[in-house]
């Protein structure tokens, strides 16, 4: 039987989200959440709704290059077993 764990493994650059944070966005949070803290609840919901700070043009988060998205990678016995599969899986006809 196969052992599906031991064929995966959390991405070490994401932590298995997947994605990364965008640091350019951290100053703009920052400012958003002190101005937040000192008001009132209802004044929150205004605020929120009528500012808008100078945002960063670029997405919130990036997806991770290592893993793809998937917020796991192959581990040596997983990247195996798809080499042993896609070599299987193709058709090449070596003699013809």
């Amino acid at each position: 039987m196969i052992d599906v764990n031991a064929l995966e493994e959390q991405c070490p650059k994401c932590n298995c989200k997947g994605g990364i944070e965008n640091t350019t966005w951290y100053h703009n949070w920052a400012i958003r959440n002190s101005k937040l803290h000192f008001l009132e609840a209802k004044d929150k919901l205004d605020t929120i709704e009528n500012e808008t700070p100078d945002q960063p043009d670029e997405s919130v988060f990036f997806f991770c290059r290592n893993c793809h998205g998937r917020g796991k990678i192959l581990t040596v016995k997983g990247k195996q077993l798809m080499e042993f599969v896609r070599f299987w899986l193709n058709p090449i006809n070596k003699f013809s």
